[in-house]
């Protein structure tokens, strides 16, 4: 679900990545955390509503 939300979000920003923050002391490297880099914001005519389904694929 988060690749669908980065590609979405990516028309919006100049920069948006998202990266996962493992834990290391454990030998399963489990994901505990993301760090989002989002860069400057992109204007875009927003006069009409867009509904996104993050569901379907």
């Amino acid at each position: 679900m988060l690749t669908k939300v980065s590609k979405i979000l990516q028309e919006y920003f100049t920069v948006f990545e998202i990266t996962p923050v493992q834990d290391e002391k454990g030998k399963a490297h489990r994901i505990i955390a993301y760090r989002f880099n989002i860069g400057k914001r992109i204007l875009r005519n927003l006069d009409e509503p867009r509904q996104i389904s993050l569901l379907d694929d």
